[in-house]
């Protein structure tokens, strides 16, 4: 591929609500809500590393380990989220900043997070669902970009 890099948002939706007892769990594995799901296929095809933005973790590779079940999202206040300045220096950390173009997929909240990361740098973001933020909106959004093949 040509240096890309896809961003996703996490889901509500995790294993450990299938799966009792589960344990820790792979951060691609962990999530399976259709939002996710149809955002991981897709920046997959056009991407040469995909990463999670998690509100509890920040940014997972899909082989981190996630310890087990949470729910924190960017869309309520009251969640103890992780901040902008914690999220840049995780983003140094794992070299997402080398990328030259990036595929980002996730609801307004997730968007202006990124937006806010990666303003200061040359990666150029692609989002093909910017300002949407309904997860059926995205969805079908998607799902119109994988000509209505979905998986």
């Amino acid at each position: 591929m040509n240096n890309h890099l896809g961003i996703i948002s996490c889901s509500k939706n995790k294993i450990w609500e299938l799966v009792n007892n589960l344990g820790p769990a792979e951060a691609g594995c962990a999530y399976y809500g259709p939002e996710f799901l149809l955002a991981k296929h897709y920046v997959s095809k056009f991407s040469d590393r995909v990463i999670i933005l998690s509100a509890k973790y920040g940014f997972l590779d899909l082989w981190d380990i996630i310890p087990d079940f949470y729910d924190v999202t960017f869309s309520r206040p009251k969640d103890e989220y992780v901040d902008i300045s914690y999220l840049k220096k995780q983003a140094n950390e794992k070299d997402l900043f080398k990328y030259k173009k990036l595929i980002l997929i996730g609801n307004l909240d997730y968007q202006k997070r990124v937006y806010d990361i990666f303003s200061d740098t040359s990666v150029k973001i692609d989002c093909p669902v910017k300002g949407l933020v309904q997860e059926k909106d995205i969805c079908l959004k998607i799902n119109q970009l994988l000509g209505g093949r979905g998986f």
